[in-house]
Parts: C-alpha cells; sequence; structure tokens
C-alpha cells in the first residue's frame, strides 16, 4: 500500500511540475511613476504638520498634485538636517507618515491567475491597499544553499 501511495505522489507531484512550466512569467520593474505626499510631521521645521486626510485608499482620490517619483525613494535622507532633533536619527527628521500611490492596469485575461508584487522594502508599519482593500506587508525572502 505504501508503495501505491508514493507512486500516485510521485505521479501527481511530477505532473504539477509540468503543468508550471507552461506558465507565462513575465517580471516587469514597477518602480516608475509613483506619487509620493507626506503627511504628520514635516521636515522644514519643528511643530510643522499636515494632518493626514480620510480616504487617501480610494482609488477616486485626487493624487494629481502629489509629487511624481521613482523608487526605492527614502524621504528622511531629503532633510534637511536639523539640529533640534534628536541624535539618534542622524538629525534627519525621517518621522511623518508618507503615501505612495501607483495607478496600474492589469489586462484581463483568461492566462492572467496571480500576480505578485513584491516590495523590498519599508521602513516601518508598512500598509498595502489595492483596489481599497488593505494589506499589510510582512515579507521576508531566505535562500538556504547547503554546502557539504
Amino acid at each position: 500500500m505504501k508503495k501505491i501511495m508514493f507512486v500516485i505522489f510521485l505521479f501527481s507531484f511530477t505532473w504539477s511540475i509540468g503543468q508550471d512550466f507552461d506558465l507565462l512569467i513575465e517580471a516587469e520593474s514597477f518602480n516608475n511613476d509613483w506619487k509620493f505626499h507626506r503627511f504628520g510631521e514635516q521636515p522644514e521645521k519643528a511643530g510643522k504638520s499636515i494632518e493626514e486626510p480620510e480616504g487617501l485608499e480610494s482609488t477616486a482620490y485626487n493624487d494629481e498634485k502629489w509629487r511624481v517619483l521613482n523608487l526605492p525613494h527614502d524621504w528622511g535622507i531629503e532633510g534637511p538636517f536639523r539640529d533640534d532633533l534628536e541624535n539618534n536619527t542622524g538629525l534627519l527628521p525621517w518621522k511623518g507618515i508618507g503615501w505612495y500611490r501607483k495607478h496600474f492596469n492589469v489586462p484581463i485575461s483568461e492566462n492572467v491567475k496571480q500576480l505578485f508584487i513584491d516590495f523590498d522594502g519599508a521602513m516601518s508599519n508598512a500598509k498595502v491597499w489595492l483596489n481599497v482593500n488593505p494589506y499589510y506587508i510582512i515579507l521576508f525572502g531566505m535562500k538556504y544553499t547547503h554546502n557539504n
């Protein structure tokens, strides 16, 4: 009985691998043409703050006046250096709330079954909204190579 189960498992595993080879996989850079706006504490002056408005996750939100940039991006290193900040910040104003938005269309096709968007890094408390649905980023990768 164990041999039969193993053969069935091996056959199904081989079949599923064969099916995967038929998939069309495309990779495309997603780094260009993002919209960005910073809320909360502002970098140029202590005490200056811009309130985070409601509805930023809506696809209908007007982001026309937002800055356009390419990733990777780190608003903290844009400065300016400020002597009134704590030393553990490198005197850079990294605190605040940053919103990045990207508009894109995925052609609907019988061939498109899954879409993966990889984010290589986010500072903290990252949340991704896709078509007004929130997703939290808790991803990491690891490659293991065993050497004898």
